[in-house]
Formats: structure tokens, C-alpha cells, sequence
């Protein structure tokens, strides 16, 4: 494991041209539905978004009664998802 690396300054600015093919919105759309729903069906006060990434799950997932937590190992993401 010593040889691991883990880029902290990645972004996905630039990552996905605007506006997004269809089939890539819908895929983004159903992953986004499918964990939405999955939290929001049992009972879970805490949440653990590993990749969170901009932020924009962990935002959605908040609730009355519920700690969000987003892990992102990358300082530009992480800025966004304070700024978000």
C-alpha cells in the first residue's frame, strides 16, 4: 500500500460537456433516485457519503433527525462541497 496515491486536487470541472448526452443524464438521474430512495426507506439518522464529491447527494439526503456526513478526498471537491 505504500505505493498508493490519491490525487487531492482533482475536479471534474471539464469532466462532462454541457448540455449532457441523454443516456449519461439518465444514468446520473437513476444512480441519484436509487440512493435517494434507499436512505429515505429505513431508518437511518446517519449517513456516510464516501466520494461526495460537489456535495449535491449529501445536500438531498439531509433531513430533520439526520446527520450527513460527506467524505472527499480531493481539497478542490471538498471547497465546492462547502461552498454548496
Amino acid at each position: 500500500m505504500s505505493g498508493l496515491k490519491v490525487d487531492l486536487d482533482w475536479s471534474d470541472e471539464g469532466l462532462f460537456q454541457a448540455p449532457l448526452r441523454l443516456d449519461t443524464e439518465f444514468v446520473f438521474k437513476r444512480m441519484t433516485e436509487a440512493t435517494l430512495t434507499a436512505v429515505r426507506q429505513g431508518d437511518h439518522r446517519a449517513v456516510l457519503d464516501v466520494g461526495c464529491g460537489r456535495g449535491s447527494d449529501a445536500l438531498r439526503l439531509c433531513g430533520p433527525g439526520r446527520l450527513v456526513v460527506g467524505l472527499e478526498p480531493s481539497r478542490i471537491m471538498l471547497r465546492t462541497a462547502r461552498e454548496n
